[in-house]
């Protein structure tokens, strides 16, 4: 009688697993799903008196092959589609989660500008820094104004 309500145990566990790797939308959550799995019908080969089975789906599935998954999702970042499209745009400084210690200086602003050549501008910026050379083309594509909008409209 116990040997069956372990077996029926481990078979809802077993069951629950494959329903659980099913619904989830992480593949990492979706490899620790099979691996309960992998690891209740080991169980299940132990209450049927096939220890060689037990041992083999151990050492095999739950540990070898599962390992190897969770390396492959692990190196391939399947977790990039869970990132949102919105992200920040260009120049805002990134948004804290709420109760976050700010670790960022503020957002540079600019101070004065000199132009290199006929291509380009140089700013000096508020944190005294004068790095980068800005195209009078990105400047175009960044400038809210509606001169530069109808010029882009116009090129489209």
């Amino acid at each position: 009688m116990f040997h069956l309500i372990l077996f029926l145990f481990f078979g809802a566990i077993c069951v629950a697993g494959a329903v659980n790797l099913l619904v989830q939308s992480h593949p990492i959550n979706s490899a620790l799903s099979l691996i309960a799995v992998m690891a209740s019908l080991a169980v299940e080969y132990l209450l049927l008196g096939a220890e060689f089975l037990n041992a083999v789906q151990i050492i095999v599935y739950a540990g070898a092959v599962m390992v190897l998954f969770i390396i492959t999702i692990m190196l391939l970042n399947a977790g990039e589609e869970e990132r949102s499209k919105a992200g920040r745009r260009y120049g805002e400084a990134p948004k804290l989660a709420p109760g976050a210690l700010p670790m960022f200086k503020p957002a540079a602003k600019p101070i004065s500008a000199e132009g290199v050549g006929k291509y380009a501008i140089k700013f000096t910026w508020n944190d005294d820094h004068d790095l980068g050379i800005y195209s009078w083309k990105l400047l175009r594509e960044l400038c809210p104004c509606e001169e530069c909008k109808a010029a882009r409209a116009g090129t489209e």
